[in-house]
């Protein structure tokens, strides 16, 4: 993970992946009431935020941040680029972003839009929060897209998404597993 001279934020799949799943262990190890308790999906997308934080804080340094529920683009609510959807402002659960940044496809203020995350506590993977993020990944080019479809007692599960040639590509799913403390493929 580093920023390139570009002051583009370069990080890898395999680093996205040890992020996580150091957040997931955070989150068992550290709360694991809100686990057990059914606190709703917002208690737990703020405590999976931090965790994330302490190991990008230093990405703070040139710029990025990671926010909860952060449904501003520039000055005006983020959008889905369908304008026809029952609901068409979002706010997604966690980003790694760059606050501020505005414009449209090909538009380089995009730059540093590096995670889209929707977390679920029931769900299923492919379900709609698999659709925004790929919607959120073509539209504001974030580089990885995180459906974590499912948090429970037992585990996580998760898709990730890359973007690649402008296209989100589902590259696996995962499943971290509290009791063992690992992640493996679905």
């Amino acid at each position: 993970m580093e920023f390139d001279e570009k002051g583009n934020f370069c990080i890898s799949e395999i680093e996205i992946i040890q992020v996580f799943s150091y957040a997931f262990k955070r989150l068992v190890t550290e709360d694991k009431h809100l686990l057990e308790s059914g606190v709703q999906e917002r208690a737990l997308q703020f405590k999976l935020a931090l965790y994330l934080r302490e190991l990008l804080k230093f990405a703070e340094c040139g710029g990025l941040s990671i926010d909860v529920e952060y449904n501003r683009d520039g000055e005006k609510s983020k959008k889905r680029p369908d304008p026809s959807c029952e609901k068409s402002w979002i706010a997604p659960d966690i980003i790694l972003h760059e606050r501020g940044s505005a414009g449209y496809e090909n538009d380089d203020r995009y730059k540093n839009d590096i995670i889209y995350c929707e977390i679920k506590k029931d769900s299923e993977s492919g379900k709609p929060d698999a659709v925004k993020i790929e919607e959120q990944m073509r539209n504001r080019k974030y580089q990885f897209g995180i459906d974590l479809f499912s948090l429970n007692k037992k585990d996580i599960s998760f898709d990730l998404y890359i973007l690649k040639n402008n296209e989100p590509v589902k590259t696996a799913c995962y499943k971290y597993n509290f009791e063992k403390q690992e992640l493996d493929e679905c």
